[in-house]
């Protein structure tokens, strides 16, 4: 006895028939929990319904627990399409068996184990998520065009069981025969052995499965044209541009991807993304920039190296990963101020102080030994009078002349010569060390820059960031948490609204005119760094070097799109051969002495700000002189003396 369900749905359908005239197909789903229907469900009716369309037939959806209880006959339906999966006793299992007078295309979506695959069977288990996308629309299609042909040349049906059998396998060599000629809409769609239990068979692996993604997809994009939304972005893609027509391109990308055409036969046409634009999410939920382009299905990939996040894989494929490259600063360069006590740079004060202390203490020594040997004349100075007299002034500058590399009298007195010469010894030592230090410390000047790190930057602040609106760098500062550090990065343009810029040109803009940070991958920095350098011969940027956070690059593709092992494979041979290292040692920009450790200024000619505190301390000099002139004249006029003739000079 039928399920009252079954009689209702049944003398609905006979109803709903009646009174039209297209040619029903009907579509059997095992029963699920409300709300909880596979994806594949969804996606079956949404083909079925586009198909009826363009086919002209009507879609009678029938769900059952139990298909055995299935009458011989369905009114009205001329075909069946049986879509679950190879449990015992449920659709596809006992589907050939139900003689119900009709074609039935059987779609089994997991193997059946140790029980036999019944001859109307397509294993659909045996491709992959993105290939069962893109293949269900079109085995549908052919299955639904065989059946409406028969239907409209009034074939008989001699036996509902291997009238069955004949249309899936017929479907089955239809598809075949395309493989053969390389067809690009169902190649590697079908199933070569569609009554063997394709559970027993070995899958294949490694090598042997990598050749068959080659080859099937191969097949797949043999001379297909690809659309492909790109954008300038060195040293990964240059692009040549007539307005916003591309004419020319070179690159790491376009490198790859020559090499995969080469590979796969195929040719491509290149364009801009309509808003220049990378790629995010809207409030409303929708994307914009290359991103929302493939996920529209408007074009079907993108080339550049777009950052890998979460949010993306949600909306579209990426391959592989290509590389890997930091984030980094860029930071205006640091300014050489103006240092008056540049002479005094080599030592530290302590030492400038024990200098001091040793030469009073040399002075004064000197003069006392001098002193108990009066007679002796330690300079061999004679005056019209006879022996000067030792004083301690005569005796501290002859001792700060040695300091100062000049000559002096040779001393007569054993014991003076002996501490002459362990002074002049010292004397010899400490000039040679400042001698060189002031000449390193002048000529290669190290500054310090405002900015040493991200975490000193966001703790301190000395300095305003900015970075790329609708980037992944947005996306990660902004919906980090608040007490991180990327949440602190945000945190300030969650504050100040309009400190992001727009482009790169617009960061760099900023870093230039503004003063500001600019954080962004490290390539791009370096390739602005050089390029200006070039253009002003001068370092007016610089990087921090404080490589914070590795982002992954990929291609993207459309969601499950069915290149995307095949172009995944490929990758991964090229960084495994060393071929993409060589095309980035092609295209990677040069060292530049603005980078890295290449930032240290290099020796140079001295130039006046070097040597502008000498030349104050000379001005003081000629001012204590000039002075000191002045006080003897004033002396001079009062006491009748004559400057330097002493006491011989009184009349």
């Amino acid at each position: 006895m039928l399920p009252l369900a079954w009689l209702l749905l049944m003398a609905a359908t006979c109803v709903n028939l009646a009174s039209s005239t297209t040619p029903v197909i009907g579509v059997v789903l095992e029963e699920t929990t409300p709300g909880k229907a596979p994806e594949d469900h969804k996606h079956l009716k949404e083909t079925m319904k586009s198909l009826s369309i363009e086919l002209n037939f009507t879609v009678q959806i029938i769900i059952t627990t139990s298909p055995a209880s299935f009458p011989s006959q369905i009114p009205g339906v001329v075909g069946l399409v049986a879509y679950g999966r190879c449990w015992k006793g449920g659709v596809v299992g006992v589907m050939e068996d139900l003689g119900v007078g009709v074609p039935v295309l059987s779609l089994m979506v997991e193997s059946c184990g140790n029980l036999s695959t019944p001859s109307t069977l397509l294993p659909l288990y045996t491709l992959m998520d993105h290939q069962r996308t893109y293949c269900l629309p079109r085995i549908l299609t052919e299955w639904v065009k065989g059946v409406l042909t028969r239907l409209h040349l009034h074939t008989p049906v001699v036996s509902p069981s291997t009238h069955a059998y004949n249309l899936t396998h017929a479907l089955t060599h239809h598809l075949a025969s395309f493989q053969r000629v390389g067809h690009q809409e169902l190649t590697g769609c079908w199933v070569t052995s569609p009554a063997k239990d394709l559970s027993q068979h070995t899958p294949l692996r490694g090598q042997e499965y990598r050749a068959h993604v080659r080859a099937t997809i191969k097949a797949l994009l043999q001379g297909h044209v690809l659309t492909i939304v790109l954008k300038h972005r060195a040293p990964y893609v240059f692009l040549e541009l007539r307005g916003r027509q591309v004419i020319g391109s070179s690159g790491i990308l376009i490198e790859l991807l020559h090499t995969l055409t080469q590979i796969y036969n195929f040719t491509y046409i290149m364009k801009l993304p309509d808003d220049g634009k990378w790629g995010s999410i809207s409030s409303d939920g929708s994307w914009n920039g290359m991103v929302g382009e493939v996920h529209r299905n408007e074009m079907d990939m993108a080339l550049g190296p777009t950052s890998i996040t979460e949010e993306r894989e949600k909306a579209i494929d990426f391959t592989t990963p290509f590389d890997f490259e930091p984030w980094d600063i860029m930071i205006p360069a640091s300014q050489e101020n103006v240092d008056l006590s540049a002479f005094l740079m080599p030592f530290s004060g302590y030492v400038w102080v024990g200098v001091m202390m040793s030469w009073i203490a040399v002075g004064v020594m000197l003069f006392l030994l001098s002193k108990s040997d009066y007679h002796l004349s330690v300079f061999s100075v004679q005056s019209s009078s006879g022996p000067r007299s030792p004083s301690v002034l005569r005796f501290l500058l002859e001792s700060l002349g040695s300091l100062l590399s000049q000559s002096i009298r040779q001393p007569r007195s054993e014991t003076v010569k002996v501490l002459s010469g362990w002074w002049w010894v010292f004397c010899v030592i400490t000039i040679a060390s400042y001698s060189s230090k002031l000449i390193a410390s002048i000529t290669v000047r190290f500054t310090t820059p405002p900015v040493t790190s991200l975490l000193q930057m966001v703790e301190t602040q000395p300095i305003v960031w900015t970075y790329q609106a609708n980037s992944a760098m947005e996306e990660l500062f902004k919906y980090s948490e608040a007490g991180s550090m990327f949440g602190k990065v945000g945190q300030l343009h969650r504050e100040r609204e309009g400190l992001l810029v727009k482009s790169f040109k617009g960061g760099v803009e900023a870093v230039l005119e503004k003063e500001f940070a600019y954080i962004e991958d490290a390539s791009l920095l370096e390739y602005a760094i050089a390029d200006d350098l070039a253009v002003h011969g001068d370092c007016r940027m610089s990087l921090v070097g404080d490589h914070f956070f590795f982002t992954r690059f990929g291609m993207i593709l459309q969601r499950k799109s069915p290149y995307r092992e095949a172009f995944s494979y490929e990758i991964l041979q090229f960084i495994q051969t060393g071929l993409m290292d060589a095309w980035k040692k092609r295209f990677w920009p040069g060292a530049s002495r603005c980078v890295g450790a290449a930032a240290k200024r290099p020796v140079r000619a001295l130039n006046f700000l070097d040597v502008a505190g000498t030349l104050l301390l000379l001005l003081g000099g000629l001012a204590l002189s000039a002075l000191l002139f002045l006080v003897e004249m004033m002396y001079s006029r009062c006491h009748g003396w004559t400057p330097g003739r002493g006491t011989a000079g009184l009349k």
